[in-house]
């Protein structure tokens, strides 16, 4: 039997049925250009989510050299893992009234860190990209995410900022209680040194007071310009926000009909020239081997 198989001229089977082949990937592309106008079309969209940050400053005893620690308001990577949970997707079904279940929805979101922005500077960044049945449907997918990511360091935010406005509260709070000190210091030293009666050493004791008063004051005052100027630098605090929003699809994800349609006809070409390699094996067997 393997020598008939050999015998058979696969060129000459192609020639001969080459008709055949083509009509048939003709038909399969048709089909499947003309199903792409049937199926249900798929759209995407996406968005650039940055993670926020707060950042702390402090001086140690007045010294010129600034201490300053930034910190995420929540791990990126921990992020990510909580978009791409099924408790999450549910509180997203449940802000869009969505008629699905979380498994499904998770299928339709992708979630990774955007590399582009190695380099420049701390990763801080997510790429958000979701799936729906149309285009404003998947620019509200990705938005409801991102609102809800927000929404969550939000109040993270505003628990470590308040951490950091009683810090500068403290500080003035210091400042006002010492300047009050000193003006009162400064009013009683000049009366001092105007009445002969008081002795020199109780008025260099007073005049030392001063000056340890005012070198205090003005090392709480270069910590306050410290904490304030945190918000003015490339280091301040910032909120989990948008770096790139959501965009409305123009065309459909899929299906595509060019894409089917060369899939199509590959499929129909190697689907009949299979049938017809078949057939030409079965006729090399002979009837009585069939």
């Amino acid at each position: 039997m393997s020598e008939k198989l050999q015998q058979v001229d696969w060129a000459k089977v192609v020639h001969d049925k080459m008709r055949f082949i083509l009509a048939a990937a003709f038909v399969c592309a048709l089909a499947a250009f003309l199903a792409s106008f049937v199926l249900p079309k798929t759209y995407g969209s996406g968005l650039v989510l940055k993670v926020g940050k707060v950042s702390y400053a402090t001086s140690k005893n007045g010294a010129e050299r600034e201490d300053v620690t930034t910190d995420p308001l929540e791990p990126v990577r921990a992020v990510k893992d909580l978009i791409e949970s099924e408790p999450f997707m549910a509180e997203v079904i449940g802000s869009l009234k969505l008629d699905t279940t979380p498994a499904k929805l998770l299928k339709k979101v992708k979630v990774k860190m955007n590399t582009e922005t190695v380099g420049i500077e701390e990763n801080r960044q997510l790429v958000i990209t979701g799936k729906a049945d149309t285009p404003q449907g998947a620019a509200r997918l990705v938005n409801a995410i991102a609102e809800i990511v927000m929404a969550r360091h939000k109040i993270l935010f505003d628990q470590a900022m308040e951490v950091q406005h009683g810090y500068e509260g403290d500080l003035d709070a210091k400042m006002k209680l010492l300047s009050e000190e000193l003006a009162t210091m400064k009013v009683t030293y000049k009366k001092m040194e105007k009445d002969p009666k008081v002795d020199a050493p109780a008025v260099i004791l007073l005049q030392a007071g001063i000056e340890e008063r005012e070198a205090n004051l003005i090392n709480l005052a270069r910590e306050r310009s410290l904490a304030r100027a945190i918000g003015h630098t490339g280091v301040k605090s910032e909120g989990t926000t948008i770096a790139q929003p959501a965009y409305i699809p123009a065309k459909a994800l899929s299906p595509q009909p060019l894409t089917n349609l060369i899939v199509g006809f590959l499929v129909g070409a190697v689907v009949a020239g299979a049938y017809a390699f078949y057939k030409a094996s079965l006729e090399a067997r002979g009837p009585l081997e069939r």
